[in-house]
């Protein structure tokens, strides 16, 4: 079996691939590293040499396949893993290019096209002023139609744009973070001065529940656009095994809980739960164990896509 992947030079490149018994549904875990032998080729050529680490994700029977540093040329990638317990072979091709989508929106859209050069800062309204990093800002035209550009801010919360003059509309996002849509007005300077602009937002203080037993998560969902997502529908199934000698869950089979008219939801798990979370008219879900603490965000929950997890078809 295969994949067709691309990725960009340099950057980290991670694959899972999955092992199966000799009844080609059952799957195994726990091989060491010693069980594969790995090669890799650039446009049909082997290459040697090359450093990678294979670790299984839990024990699920998926082994990720780690490439730190990625690939160092642009071509075609072939990675070869011969996996010695069932003497199969799971293949991977890997397109690797010079630069990725992202880096063709950043120049198309990310700034640098316009005249002015203008800093925004993000502080927090209800915590004292304090800068707000890795804030999405969209910014729009006047009639908050049509998209020009966008970008996140730092870690002093500040983000730096050339545009051209007039007037746009900021549409902001962040987890756990009220962020209404804000207008702009750019003066025609020529492109000679600089302009700064300080915007507020505030942050959500989420109450915990009322039992220290519980867990409060929570999410804030928002379109491409920036708009929320209303009325969407977070499923949670039960995993606990009624069987166990112990534990109590607040979840009977599943419960399903719906966005506000801000996008935001939350809802009360047993702490260190385990629960399947669905978003209802996607392929995603996930198995997590519920946090040990009295309130989480469920981006933080999920972790980051390059984090080890396994995503499971309900």
């Amino acid at each position: 079996m295969g994949s067709l992947r691309t990725t960009k030079v340099g950057e980290d490149f991670y694959d899972v691939f999955t092992v199966f018994d000799f009844d080609l549904i059952s799957t195994v875990s726990g091989l060491a590293p010693g069980t594969f032998t790995v090669t890799f080729a650039l446009n049909a050529t082997e290459v040697p040499g090359f450093a990678y680490t294979i670790v299984e994700i839990g024990t699920t029977g998926n082994y990720a396949l780690v490439v730190a540093g990625g690939f160092p040329t642009v071509g075609l990638w072939t990675v070869n893993v011969f996996i010695g317990y069932n003497e199969s072979t799971w293949q991977s091709h890997v397109e690797v290019r010079e630069h990725d989508i992202d880096d063709v929106y950043d120049a198309i859209v990310g700034g640098g096209i316009g005249l002015e050069s203008v800093t925004l800062t993000l502080q927090d309204s209800a915590n004292g002023n304090v800068p707000v990093p890795d804030l999405l800002i969209n910014v729009y035209d006047s009639t908050n139609t049509v998209f020009i550009t966008f970008g996140r801010t730092d870690v002093s919360g500040n983000l730096q744009l050339s545009i051209d003059p007039g007037t746009y509309t900021l549409r902001m996002f962040k987890p756990a973070y009220s962020t209404p849509d804000q207008s702009l007005v750019v003066a025609d300077t020529g492109g000679v001065t600089p302009q700064a602009f300080t915007l507020f937002v505030e942050s959500i203080i989420i109450s915990p529940p009322p039992s220290p037993d519980l867990c409060r998560l929570y999410g804030d969902f928002v379109k491409l656009d920036g708009t929320p997502l209303v009325a969407f529908v977070v499923q949670v199934k039960n995993l606990y095994d009624p069987t166990a000698a112990s534990g109590l869950n607040t979840l009977e089979g599943f419960q399903q809980y719906t966005t506000d008219a801000s996008g935001h939801v939350e809802f009360d798990i047993v702490r260190e739960t385990r629960i399947r979370i669905a978003f209802v008219g996607t392929s995603f879900s996930r198995d997590i164990t519920v946090p040990d603490l009295p309130v989480q965000n469920l981006t933080t929950v999920f972790g980051q896509a390059t984090d080890n997890f396994t995503v499971v078809v309900p």
